[in-house]
């Protein structure tokens, strides 16, 4: 794992509050509502003082103090923080008006971010769903209908509900149905007028009439967002217009593809670090972004905990990619109305199709037949390898949401030729070569790391969106619903180890370690996928176990590196043939020559690498290793455990099989030949055996023992002159599954 270069990020003056605050004492008692900045002065600088020529970011949380990024509570302040949102998320608002009017009616402001939004999805009350119905003026009126929480209980808000919202992209918006009152709806409302405008801020305007059996209390409402919608993509054309000022439409984009949102927050001037586009190296942020766009593929399935395939019920949720058997067929949710790809199933199970690839309707969900059960394989979505998604307060430092941002990415920045460079984990490849003739001084070498220092398991948090939600499946299985409490909270992600669970024999870190088990704990606050925590965990394990640090006196030709850069290391002296090492830092030293007898001469410049160990089997990821949210094996791992069985197996035992001894006597063999599985868990990773016995003792068999996965044939010796043999072979995967014996 590359070096955590501390000091490099530093932070300096105080972060910019903007205040919401009315201009008198209460809230707008003299009509206006005032969005003040006050006592702001914000320098975010990054600050590269050390003489090297690059270097990593890395770790910068470790350095900070703060609550961090998020925002799960609603605030109802005239001092609070302005809030960013990136991706897609639910986020609690600020209330910025509330007031009762003498129709009952409780009417609420909030704003739920200080930037225009790709758009407001859904609103929740009280963590249930309002669902729009007819229009009311600018807004509408909730549908009035019976619905069904994420628990399965009913609810209704009986037309009790009038929303109205606004994305922040409408200059000069005020509500008027708040101001002028909406018949049958609200009151005039002579303390909201149209001098009361939020510019350039996504809000909602909420009015609850009370009602007993609606309400219980002050209701609390949340909002499913898409976040930010003006990310510059440089993908996509230049960042200006001609006028070479106004930022060019078709190339500023709602995304939350990371290193695209990474560079977005490090050039914001309001909440982030005030970095000038001039010193980003493009180049290098659309490479990221390609990598950050690269589709994973995904355990598919859900639910059963050994088939990987569910069953259908009324009013439940359904991820987009859930998998159920009906009268032994497959059917599979192949889009949703439901927000991030979540959807709820009707009241009464609808007419699914029996022929492949025929879809039918159930309320937000469509199935698509798959096939029958008899014949049926796992088919797998996939998701893009790096999003952030999540909503962030400026009280936060910037170096503290950086840290997070990255951590959804492991990734890392660095800073070389006056430029800034993003680097999502990924194996970049090794083109660079050197040798021993390259090294002018003693290598310093640290081969292991401090035992405190080693991890040998990896526990995570994520932001679950929604119960019994994970990227991979339905799970309806989840023992403990009450951690999700209605959608967006904390989750554990499954612990990630080399273990067998993952698809390893044996947890082979661990036994490196004495058997001690070894954990760190990782907080994704920007991550709402189980997978891409589970492959982020796998990461930052696999750069801890690659123990090896080095720091290498090397000559001019080593100035062609960069931080981030693997290069090839050829060093007999310490066994070295093509070593992979990746560059953590690189900076230039002066050494004075010694000449004769004055003690004085010219100087000599060469290059000082700081590496450590790394493979591409860091970064490499199969569904195989992804769990469900319970930490059972997924679909994929599950069909890994069905072990194909060989074919075409012979016997040959004849002169061209004979071995002659020393002695000159011919040794019967038998040449056991198959046809190697049709299995990549067997051929690439698992393993095959050959049993047999001799009809004089039967009881007695011998083994082959373990042989490679790819292994077609096998000589059995010990045989005698006309004697009856029988042989067995079977297949296994890694993970201990076995086939059948074929005799």
């Amino acid at each position: 794992m590359a070096k955590i270069a501390l000091g490099i990020l530093e932070i300096a003056g105080s972060i910019a509050l903007d205040i919401w605050a009315p201009e008198v004492g209460a809230f707008l008692t003299n009509n206006t509502f005032a969005m003040v900045t006050a006592s702001m002065v914000k320098t975010a600088a990054l600050s590269m003082g050390a003489m090297g020529a690059g270097m990593t970011i890395n770790g910068i949380s470790d350095l900070m103090q703060g609550s961090g990024p998020g925002v799960q509570t609603s605030a109802k302040s005239s001092n609070a923080a302005r809030t960013t949102i990136y991706g897609q998320t639910r986020v609690a608002g600020n209330c910025v008006y509330s007031a009762s009017d003498p129709n009952h009616t409780y009417n609420q402001i909030l704003v739920w971010a200080s930037h225009p939004l790709q758009s407001i999805d859904y609103i929740y009350i009280d963590g249930k769903q309002v669902y729009l119905g007819s229009s009311a003026g600018e807004g509408y009126k909730d549908d009035g209908a019976t619905h069904y929480d994420v628990a399965g209980m009913k609810y209704s808000f009986n037309g009790k509900v009038y929303v109205c919202n606004n994305t922040g992209s409408t200059a000069g918006h005020w509500y008027r149905d708040l101001g002028n009152g909406l018949n049958g709806v609200t009151v005039a409302d002579t303390n909201w007028s149209s001098s009361c405008t939020l510019n350039n801020m996504a809000s909602t305007y909420v009015a609850c009439r009370y009602d007993a059996s609606t309400f219980t209390g002050f209701p609390t409402v949340k909002a499913n967002v898409h976040g930010k919608c003006d990310i510059y993509d440089p993908r996509l054309g230049s960042q200006f217009l001609a006028d070479g000022v106004t930022p060019n439409p078709a190339t500023h984009i709602y995304t939350n593809n990371a290193a695209l949102v990474v560079a977005d927050f490090m050039t914001n001037n309001d909440c982030g670090c005030g970095i000038d586009w001039a010193s980003m190296d493009i180049t290098q942020l659309i490479s990221a972004a390609n990598i950050c766009d690269e589709l994973v593929p995904l355990a598919a399935g859900a639910g059963g905990a050994n088939t990987g395939v569910g069953t259908w019920q009324a009013n439940r949720q359904y991820s987009l990619g859930s998998q159920i058997s009906v009268n032994n067929y497959i059917q599979q949710v192949t889009s949703t109305t439901g927000y991030y790809g979540v959807g709820v199933s009707g009241t009464s199970q609808p007419s699914f199709k029996t022929v492949t690839g025929q879809s039918v309707s159930d309320n937000q969900l469509t199935w698509s037949c798959q096939g029958a059960a008899t014949s049926w394989t796992s088919s797998s979505l996939s998701e893009h390898r790096y999003t952030i998604n999540g909503a962030m307060q400026w009280s936060a430092t910037p170096g503290e949401i950086l840290s997070s941002m990255l951590d959804a990415m492991e990734g890392r920045i660095t800073y070389t030729g006056g430029q800034f460079q993003i680097w999502p984990a990924a194996w970049y490849g090794s083109t660079l070569k050197f040798d021993q003739s390259d090294i002018v001084d003693s290598v310093k070498e640290t081969s292991s790391r401090k035992f405190r220092d080693k991890i040998n398991c990896v526990r995570s948090t994520f932001v679950c969106p929604a119960y019994p939600y994970s990227v991979s499946g339905y799970d309806q299985n989840h023992p403990d619903t009450s951690i999700y409490n209605g959608c967006w909270q904390p989750t554990d992600a499954p612990e990630y180890a080399c273990d067998a669970l993952h698809g390893y024999g044996t947890d082979i870190y661990m036994a490196q370690d004495g058997g001690m088990k070894l954990p760190t704990d990782r907080r994704y606050q920007f991550v709402t996928s189980v997978s891409q925590a589970q492959r982020l965990s796998k990461i930052f394990l696999m750069r801890n176990r690659f123990q090896g640090t080095y720091t290498l006196s090397m000559n001019i030709s080593a100035y062609q590196t960069r931080p981030v850069d693997v290069i090839q290391m050829t060093f007999p002296a310490l066994n070295w043939t093509n070593k992979l090492l990746e560059v953590n830092t690189l900076k230039f030293i002066q050494n004075q020559q010694q000449s004769g007898g004055s003690g004085s001469g010219s100087p000599s410049l060469y290059v000082q690498l700081d590496v450590c160990e790394t493979d591409p089997s860091v970064y490499a990821w199969s569904v195989a290793e992804e769990l469900t949210q319970e930490a059972r094996q997924s679909p994929a791992y599950w069909m890994a455990s069905s072990v194909t069985d060989p074919s075409g197996l012979t016997l040959l035992s004849n002169a061209t099989t004979a071995v002659v001894g020393s002695d000159g006597v011919y040794a019967p063999r038998i040449l056991a030949s198959w046809t190697q599985p049709t299995d990549p868990f067997t051929v690439t990773s698992g393993s095959m055996e050959v049993q047999w016995w001799f009809d004089d003792s039967p009881s007695i068999v011998h083994s082959s023992g373990t042989l490679t996965g790819n292994t077609t044939s096998y000589y059995i010796t010990g045989c005698k002159q006309s004697e009856g043999c029988t042989v067995q072979i079977r297949a296994s995967h890694l993970n201990g599954a076995v086939g059948n014996w074929i005799t």
